[in-house]
């Protein structure tokens, strides 16, 4: 009989009720958040020449040090599981026999980390469900075998499919960055940027430092032997990472130790270490050194400095020498950071801070608490920076601001932390730790988001460390602030610094009015281009991107760059109205959908376009195609459409298990309770297909209002408490919701047209899944937004409403078909697909169903509620049907 592996829901929650009740709510609201990882030992060829994974061996333990780690403690030479060797000696080639070595030893895992990931990529990857042993081996190799040739398990297909907004590979300063100058040339979306990692040309105790000192002579034209012409090379080289992407340096030392040494002491460390004569203790003094420099370096490019000490590598000599480096015979050592830190601090914590206000500023204040927050930590790279987070080791607390950049690093809610070195595009691993930090501003502290001054700090801080950047429109490169981040294996000191021109919308040039910027920011506003920062809670980017890029590129004289980043439509309202209320606006555009909208308009929080700017949109409600005017109706003159789609209701369902789908409410009701919990759809304040489903409703049944959510829906609230008993628990958005449905855990869910065809397009869901429509069914159609929050300057506000006319754009709007996102995507007329570009018209051409426009044309059309009535039918949802309900 085959043992069948089934992975509980709750099997990393607290056994506890009441707790694990608690994180289920809360992993039900972060589940389908993007993925930011910001410390991937990864290998960036991967992503760039995006070849099949060669076999489960090559991917799986060949290169896992926490595999192979376990079977060589359990006697399994190294040799037999297709280590290489650097001695040349002969090892296992055959990918077969390792797994089988692997399989047999299957048991030696329980209870590990190491069990835990690969079981669920077994299960949810490859589609595993046998449990592996011996006697599976093989069938499990041959299905993970056929499965790797699928082009949906390609790397860039898995970086898509996991949500992975942004990967940081780790590379050595003697690396050309072929490939990722490959990925930038691709015009592939994902955004893979390199690290810059020292160590080889840092570590006088390597055998090899003296070489790779001379290499990076070589590349950089500098005489490394000189003091001054090795710190230049250092400069050189993180100078070509950053102009690469780069946005941070990584440094892998024994211990914190820094020293702040005199020039002719330091010269005559780097003359011995290149001699090969310095003793331990000075290696740890040249090491020390370097550790302030980088320090000091990252005052002027901007580069957050991560340090991860405590480590002593190599333990096992015998694999040492055999081996290489880094082959997993590490073992963690007592570090000590109070002392060892104290030189750099002293050089560099003592700053003070820039007159006036200092909402991002460079000020490392030393206090008696062991709290230490990290400050926003956007460079001068046009990459992505992570968002801030919050850990605990010890008694340290490590909060941290979020970060600005283009390229969306803030996962919406928080940010994702998933790898660590060795990290596998299918396993993850344990050193991909799946952590999300809610609720952190866009701008600013968790516990002051906006707007504080120099007198805000003395009431603001007790703690052992704080680091915020310091205001740098003005300055030289030390008011760019310390970019330094300590991470310290649960432990991070983190400081974060941009280019002064990086702070254009992230200091007082983008807040608020013209009167409540300070006068740096004025005269900022009126030189030259500026950063426009905007917040995406739609999805909407996945559509603009490249148009917004475009855009820049032809106005270089407005635009230096656009900070993008993510945000949950329910949170982002309140972190606005904060910061107006602070007067500073660091939001210059909003793209959200009708949740979003309604919700500011409920507020005040919208900034007037028609007609208060309609001169800089001349006839756009006459571009607009007729069911998006209608759409525009809704924004009551404080927004703009900028996309379109029909949206829905519509049924999505696995034709395997569902032979007969519903064609009406009642039908959908009997189906669910035949078939308990394997419906689902996600809340419907957080989700295009579940406030479709919420508002299609009273068409279908009825409803005497179906505009009246609260006067007008009794069939509808009826309905939905009695579908309630057959459905587990609502994801708190669409992605984890289609994740579920793809992997198998769910039959059937509720979908709208871009929401069926992207996540088959992108392999989240199978192609084969089949979408219906409800009989006599109401489109309730969808549109996402440009909004502009209140409070921007009259010149930031310019080159917005200049952007937002170009979105509109036919060229532009042409781009929206993208690979059925928000299909079909347009929202002003004349735009046809054959107007796409050919990537796009290839997707909707296999993923798009033919039965949609016999639909269209078919079933009546309408718009969503107005503001007022969403927002009081999300909150209703909320408290009678099921925002509360978790995983039983």
């Amino acid at each position: 009989m085959t043992d069948i592996v089934t992975l509980h829901d709750d099997r990393l929650f607290p056994p506890s009720p009441s707790e694990r009740a608690i994180a289920r709510r809360l992993y039900a609201e972060v589940a389908g958040l993007p993925i930011i990882s910001p410390h991937g030992h990864t290998d960036p060829a991967w992503f760039a020449d995006d070849e099949p994974f060669p076999d489960p061996a090559s991917l799986l333990i060949i290169p896992d040090h926490y595999v192979f780690r376990m079977l060589y403690s359990q006697g399994v030479a190294l040799e037999d599981l297709g280590v290489p060797a650097r001695d040349g000696r002969r090892v296992e080639r055959d990918p077969r026999a390792i797994f089988l070595r692997f399989a047999e030893r299957w048991h030696l895992f329980r209870g590990t980390p190491t069990r835990l990931w690969i079981e669920q990529a077994l299960h949810d990857v490859f589609g595993v469900r046998e449990r592996l042993s011996a006697a599976s081996a093989h069938r499990i190799y041959d299905q993970i075998a056929e499965r790797l040739r699928r082009p949906e398990l390609r790397p860039r297909a898995l970086f898509e499919r996991f949500g992975i907004e942004v990967l940081s590979t780790t590379e050595s300063p003697l690396d050309p960055l072929r490939h990722h100058d490959v990925l930038r040339a691709s015009g592939w979306r994902g955004r893979i940027v390199p690290t810059y990692r020292p160590d080889p040309v840092v570590d006088p105790e390597l055998p090899e430092f003296a070489d790779n000192v001379a290499q990076l002579g070589a590349l950089t034209g500098e005489d490394p032997a000189s003091w001054p012409g090795y710190l230049r090379a250092h400069a050189t080289r993180r100078r070509f990472f950053a102009e690469r992407g780069a946005t941070a340096t990584d440094h892998g030392h024994p211990s914190a130790a820094t020293f702040d040494l005199p020039p002719a002491e330091c010269q005559a460390l780097l003359t011995g270490a290149l001699a090969g004569r310095l003793t331990a203790a000075e290696a740890e003094r040249f090491r020390g050194q370097m550790l302030v420099e980088m320090a000091r370096m990252s005052l002027s490019d901007g580069l957050v400095m991560q340090l991860h000490p405590g480590s002593f590598r190599d333990h096992n000599p015998a694999i040492h020498r055999a081996f290489g480096r880094d082959k997993g015979a590490d073992i963690p050592a007592a570090t000590d950071y109070v002392h060892a830190l104290k030189p750099l601090l002293d050089r560099f914590g003592i700053e003070r801070p820039w007159p006036g206000t200092i909402p991002s500023s460079s000020w490392v204040r030393r206090g008696g608490s062991t709290t230490v927050r990290k400050a926003c930590c956007a460079s001068a790279s046009r990459r992505p920076r992570p968002r801030g987070s919050t850990t605990r080791s010890a008694s340290t607390t490590i909060r941290g601001r979020s970060c600005r950049s283009r390229g969306a690093t803030t996962s919406r809610a928080g940010w994702t932390a998933r790898s660590s070195p060795g990290w596998s595009p299918i396993t993850g691993s344990t050193r991909t730790r799946r952590a999300r930090w809610p609720s952190i501003s866009p701008t600013g502290w968790r516990s002051a988001p906006t707007g504080w001054t120099g007198n805000d700090v003395s009431r603001r801080t007790t703690m052992d460390t704080r680091v915020v950047r310091r205001q740098s429109r003005l300055g030289s490169p030390r008011q760019r602030g310390l970019g330094v981040l300590v991470g310290l294996v649960g432990l991070a000191v983190a400081a974060g610094c941009g280019h002064p021109k990086d702070q254009g919308a992230g200091s007082s040039a983008g807040s608020g009015t013209a009167s409540s910027a300070g006068p740096a920011s004025r005269v900022a506003e009126a030189t030259g281009p500026v950063t426009i920062n905007i917040v995406d809670a739609a999805g909407t980017l996945q559509l603009v991107q490249d148009a917004l890029e475009l855009y820049r590129t032809k106005h270089p004289d407005k635009v230096d760059k656009f900070n993008t980043t993510k945000a949950p439509a329910p949170e982002l309202p309140n972190k606005i109205k904060a910061m107006q209320g602070a007067g500073r606006m660091d939001i210059d555009l909003v793209f959200g959908g009708t949740d979003i909208l309604a919700a500011g308009l409920e507020q005040g929080l919208w900034t007037r376009i028609l007609p208060d700017h309609a001169d800089a949109f001349p006839h756009v409600l006459d571009s607009y195609t007729d069911q998006a005017r209608e759409m525009q109706k809704l924004a009551q003159d404080q927004a703009l459409a900028v996309v379109f789609m029909p949206a829905g209701p519509l049924l999505e369902y696995n034709p395997d298990a569902v032979k007969s789908p519903p064609t009406t409410p009642a039908e959908l009701l009997a189906w669910c309770k035949d078939h308990k919990d394997r419906f689902l759809y996600a809340r419907p304040s957080n989700s295009g297909p579940g406030r479709t489903f919420l508002m299609g409703l009273p068409y279908l049944l009825g409803d005497k209002d179906p505009r009246d959510p609260i006067n007008g829906w009794d069939k509808t609230w009826a309905f939905l408490k009695e579908l309630d008993t057959c459905i587990e628990y609502y994801p708190g958005g669409t992605t984890a919701t289609m994740k579920e449905f793809g992997e198998g855990s769910r039959d059937m869910t509720m979908t709208v047209t871009g929401w069926d065809i992207n996540p088959r397009a992108l392999g989240i869901v199978p192609e084969q899944y089949k979408v219906a429509a409800f009989k006599e069914m109401t489109w309730i159609n969808d549109t996402q937004y440009m909004i502009v929050p209140r409070g921007l300057s009259p010149a930031r506000l310019a080159v917005v409403l200049d952007v937002m006319a170009f979105l509109l754009e036919p060229a532009q709007q042409a781009l929206t078909y993208d690979k059925g996102y928000f299909y079909p995507g347009p929202a002003v007329k004349g735009v046809t697909l054959a107007m796409a570009p050919q990537a796009s018209q290839d997707v909707i051409k296999q993923f798009g169903r033919p039965e949609y426009d016999d639909w269209l044309a078919k079933f009546p059309h309408q718009r969503p509620l107005d503001a007022k009535a969403m927002v009081a039918a999300f909150r209703r949802w909320d408290d009678e049907v099921g925002a509360r309900k978790t995983r039983k």
